[in-house]
């Protein structure tokens, strides 16, 4: 891979340690603010929301900007997003520097997915978009167990700083080796608009959005589950994370090099697995062992389903288009926040933490569902050939 997509990556993995910092310390955080950790998990959903919404607008916004700047500016301002969540006193504020922070993700990763895909060539963009999403990966493995651990010993504050500080790494890495020439070249907005009048399209930014959002119906109230549950201690929730990291790091990795081989089969295949996995562990949420095992398989096939399903959406409409890669990304975390609220409203009923689980189980087997249509009747084109009735836009 060419060296600027590890760059890439390497801001991809603070963006990847903020995303999922606040699940595990979630009960600390509702703790120290005076909410209930429902309540708390508005931490999940407000910045997925801030990708949602803030995602596309930025894409839009900076479409006659130099792309390698963007990148240097979106990874300044989420660095700052992420300080004013640390220096917050109250929910609100702490999640006003989130919609900013996931604004800046949405925007920077779905520019860094087009980006990586057009330094390779066709049969290898599966796995470039995968390096970069490894920067996720590998966040779950090291930023997101470093930030709990500090977190735990400190004060839930400290996760955001650490953020802060990995966001400078990237910025570093951004400056020095990214450059215009290894930016695709971008038509007009209303070329990249046109994009969107296809029905498949949206379609597929659904299935993307109900299948993957189950998963985050049961993992952003990983820790009350864990604890409350399957009865580990606190203090093993840091490692309890790294088996779910090793999955997502391994899953990434499988998830590229299967959507270069066999795009469609290998979503559906994930897919699959995904929904009886949050099955069996709302069924087995009691057995330690089997709990341990469905971490580093939710893990595995969850954030497997990334990589494809970028690939997928790029390349169905045949375009290499920015907007549409961000809209992707927006679509991921409307599941994102969809599914949190979904877990939230569950516990709040008062069914219990396992519950968040079978809820995800039956959101993901929806968008199974709805990708399977989607399957059926579309055939994505290649990055040479675009799909019929697409407009290319690179």
């Amino acid at each position: 891979m060419p060296f600027p997509v590890y760059a890439l990556a390497l801001a991809a993995f603070a963006i990847g340690t903020a995303e999922f910092i606040p699940n595990g310390l979630l009960p600390q955080t509702a703790q120290n603010l005076g909410v209930s950790v429902a309540a708390a998990g508005w931490l999940t959903t407000g910045y997925a929301i801030g990708v949602v919404i803030g995602g596309p607008l930025i894409a839009a916004a900076t479409m006659r900007l130099a792309r390698h700047r963007v990148l240097t500016i979106l990874t300044v301002v989420f660095a700052f997003a992420n300080i004013a969540s640390a220096l917050a006193p109250t929910l609100e504020l702490v999640v006003a520097g989130r919609l900013v922070a996931g604004a800046a993700h949405g925007g920077f990763i779905g520019l860094a997915s087009v980006v990586a895909a057009a330094l390779v060539p066709a049969e290898k963009q599966g796995r470039a978009i995968a390096v970069v999403f490894t920067g996720f990966a590998a966040s779950t493995v090291a930023g997101v167990p470093l930030g709990t651990l500090i977190g735990q010993h400190t004060s839930w504050r400290g996760g955001f700083w650490l953020i802060a500080a990995l966001a400078t790494l990237g910025l570093v890495a951004v400056l020095t080796t990214v450059r215009a020439g290894h930016i695709p070249a971008t038509s007009s907005l209303r070329d990249e608009i046109t994009v969107f009048r296809q029905g498949r399209v949206w379609a597929a930014l659904c299935a993307t959005a109900i299948g993957y959002g189950g998963l985050f119906a049961s993992y952003t109230y990983i820790a009350p589950l864990l604890t409350e549950e399957a009865g580990f201690p606190e203090s093993a929730i840091v490692w309890l994370l790294l088996l779910f990291g090793v999955g997502l790091l391994a899953g990434n990795q499988a998830g590229g090099r299967l959507a270069d081989r066999a795009l469609i089969p290998t979503i559906t295949v994930f897919l699959m697995m995904l929904a009886a996995a949050l099955a069996v562990l709302a069924i087995t949420a009691g057995n330690q062992p089997v709990v341990m095992i469905l971490l580093v398989v939710l893990g595995a096939v969850g954030f497997g389903l990334v990589p494809p399903l970028q690939t997928f959406v790029i390349r169905l409409a045949g375009a290499s288009s920015t907007m549409l890669s961000t809209a992707n990304i927006s679509a991921f975390n409307i599941g994102i926040a969809a599914g949190s609220l979904l877990g939230g409203t569950v516990i709040d009923l008062g069914l219990g933490y396992r519950a968040p689980s079978l809820a995800g189980a039956i959101m993901t087997a929806i968008g199974l569902g709805l990708f399977a249509l989607v399957a059926r009747t579309t055939r994505p084109a290649t990055p040479d050939q675009p799909a019929p009735g697409s407009t290319r836009t690179t």
